[in-house]
């Protein structure tokens, strides 16, 4: 009970952008309780969150020895090996994470960009279909986004995808962390920007992961991004693009599929 208790005191202050006293709350709670997978997925989040990805996957594998058929302590190493460009592990995590869930949305949602960023972008199509159905699309509005993959590919895809949304915008609340994140896979930062400006001043849950994904890499450099993070208190070298060499791995360019591998 006392574990929990420091699991939610960090939860608050992670809502509070307080990352270090939040990362401080988790830790104790898995020196209270070493073989609570929950207290080990919140110790983990916000490893992650601040880029301090060795000791996020040491704590990781900790947790995968603790529940080895989790689907969330898989997910999570799903996202960890993304994020850091471990893309042959992180094919290999992929498989798992649908063998342990075949309906899992977050698979899809982490591996379709992948697929795109190397080069496989019908597998990355296929991937997003797969995302929309499970996460509940209508099959017309799954007809609209394959109509659109066929006539202008993955791009014509995610903007169909886009004008959906703006759509449904008219009548319904959509979170501007789903618009940024849309039009970061299409290249077009100043609008990715636009709608991260916009979860900022909202304070939105999602924006914790601003620091981290791989997703936002592409814009790390401009300055709008980095008073983003400013104004969230993480720590400018936190910021910086991964670099696996600077972090003792090695950049898993020759995943099946990726330029070279051939």
């Amino acid at each position: 009970m006392l574990a929990e208790t420091h699991d939610g005191n960090g939860d608050l202050l992670t809502a509070d952008w307080n990352w270090e006293a939040s990362q401080a709350e988790y830790r104790r709670a898995t020196e209270l309780d070493s073989s609570s997978v929950d207290a080990a997925l919140h110790y983990v989040y916000g490893l992650h969150t601040l880029r301090r990805w060795q000791a996020a996957q040491q704590e990781l594998t900790r947790a995968l020895r603790i529940a080895p058929v989790s689907p969330a302590v898989n997910l999570e190493m799903l996202r960890l090996l993304v994020d850091t460009h471990q893309y042959d592990a992180a094919f290999q995590q992929f498989r798992k994470v649908l063998e342990l869930d075949p309906a899992s949305v977050g698979a899809y949602y982490e591996f379709f960009p992948v697929y795109a960023r190397l080069g496989r972008d019908d597998d990355a199509i296929a991937a997003f279909l797969k995302m929309e159905t499970l996460a509940g699309a209508s099959p017309k509005l799954i007809e609209a986004l394959t109509v659109a993959a066929r006539r202008s590919g993955l791009r014509g895809c995610l903007r169909e995808r886009v004008e959906q949304l703006q759509r449904k915008a008219k009548h319904s609340r959509i979170s501007p962390y789903a618009f940024a994140n849309l039009y970061a896979h299409l290249g077009d930062k100043e609008r990715a920007l636009e709608y991260l400006e916009q979860g900022y001043r909202q304070h939105l849950p999602r924006m914790m992961w601003v620091n981290a994904r791989a997703t936002w890499d592409p814009l790390r450099t401009d300055p709008r991004f980095q008073s983003i993070l400013q104004g969230m208190r993480f720590a400018a070298e936190s910021s910086t693009v991964f670099s696996p060499r600077a972090a003792g791995s090695t950049d898993q360019s020759t995943a099946p599929g990726a330029p070279g591998s051939r």
